[in-house]
């Protein structure tokens, strides 16, 4: 079996320079928002990089799946690109936006959320490559009511004078 690998990020901007970098800016997995709905228009950014082992013809497939629906309904969104790889020593590496999609949260509005008790749908970007599963990434969309501050909900920052090396 051919072996291909695959990463995802989540980021604000992705985009290459003259000189071949990539720019990776704001990278996530967790989004929170006190909106009863949400309708990502314009998709979201996100960074591919696939390592082939052979030249060839590839259809790169992504799926963003909520992980609590049935596996019977469809994708929230789903993106298709056909790649020609000539140098299997050169990944691919690319950014590109998700198509439109819109999730709600699952208890209607966000003021029914008890305080302390946020909501997340966990949705995974899947990767397929010629119909077999390269990588996936998570992207939780947390829904909290909007009179709950919301650094009751971030960890704490590290503490740079603890013994365990920043971690407290």
């Amino acid at each position: 079996m051919e072996s291909i690998r695959g990463l995802i990020l989540f980021a604000d901007q992705v985009y290459p320079t003259l000189g071949g970098k990539w720019i990776i800016a704001g990278t996530y997995s967790n989004w929170f928002t006190t909106e009863p709905q949400l309708r990502f228009v314009g998709g979201v950014s996100v960074y591919l990089r696939i390592q082939f082992e052979h030249a060839g013809n590839y259809r790169i497939r992504l799926l963003l799946v909520d992980r609590a629906a049935p596996p019977t309904l469809p994708a929230l969104t789903e993106l298709t690109i056909d790649a020609v790889v000539t140098d299997p020593a050169d990944p691919i590496d690319c950014g590109l936006k998700l198509p439109d999609f819109e999730v709600k949260c699952p208890v209607g509005s966000t003021d029914n959320i008890p305080i302390g008790q946020p909501l997340g749908l966990v949705l995974t970007l899947c990767m397929e490559v010629n119909g077999a599963a390269v990588a996936s990434a998570p992207f939780r969309i947390i829904f909290r009511n909007p009179m709950e501050p919301l650094n009751v909900l971030l960890p704490p920052a590290p503490n740079p004078d603890s013994p365990q090396g920043g971690q407290s």
